[in-house]
């Protein structure tokens, strides 16, 4: 087994039989000043069991979303008692996409468009949007227009991309409600098999995602727990 990446919430090694093991972090991720931010590329602390609850939940959504047929995914299998996932190859686009999307107007959408809405605002349907992995830049979102341009994706995996993204967000907003949270937004990631096809890779966990209930923001282990059970 050989180390590949020492990330900011996992370690990326790589196995002998040709896939990968994910080893998921107590981090937590946020923006300058130390406020949690999903969206955020630092890491503002640690928190006791959130890579566990990270793991948990990814395989509770990722597994739902097999049985579901929203779409294929890279996990192979996880073990909870040392929180890493072994999962198959996948080639990202570029340096990686971020796919987000948001059902209530909230972070960087007010910062963007603040003049037309407003923070809380619930959007008319899933809003879905595509921004590069880029720390340095920000994580600056990306047209599909650009996308094409710069041959980091074709017309139909865009199409794709954004219609499996607001399907699985759509199950997990829906298993949300269900729980009695509301789910503002959430991004995930994916990558191409060998053979092109694409899959639901990374996490969707409470990294990945601002929920509240009626006392506030939920997160960390505490949402894991909602969904997971």
């Amino acid at each position: 087994m050989q180390l590949l990446k020492n990330g900011k919430t996992k370690d990326v090694y790589k196995l002998d039989n040709g896939n990968y093991l994910l080893k998921f972090k107590d981090s937590v991720t946020g923006g300058p000043g130390g406020v949690v931010d999903p969206g955020g590329n630092l890491v503002v602390g640690e928190q006791d069991g959130m890579g566990l609850a990270c793991l948990s939940m990814t395989t509770f959504i990722f597994e739902e979303v097999a049985r579901r047929g929203l779409s294929a995914t890279h996990l192979v299998a996880a073990k909870m008692d040392d929180a890493t996932m072994e999962v198959r190859a996948a080639r990202p686009f570029g340096q990686g996409l971020e796919i987000v999307v948001r059902f209530i107007a909230t972070g960087s959408f007010i910062r963007r468009y603040g003049l037309y809405a407003k923070d809380g605002q619930r959007l008319s349907a899933p809003l879905v949007e595509i921004t590069l992995k880029d720390d340095e830049r920000g994580d600056p979102l990306i047209n599909d227009e650009a996308l094409i341009e710069l041959g980091l994706a074709s017309r139909d995996e865009i199409d794709q991309l954004k219609a499996k993204a607001g399907k699985i967000a759509s199950m997990i907003e829906e298993i949300g409600r269900a729980k009695g949270l509301e789910i503002y937004d959430m991004k995930m990631e994916f990558g191409r098999a060998d053979n092109g096809e694409l899959l639901l890779i990374d996490e969707i966990s409470p990294g990945s995602m601002r929920a509240y209930s009626g006392s506030g923001r939920v997160e960390g282990p505490a949402l894991a727990k909602a969904f997971v059970g």
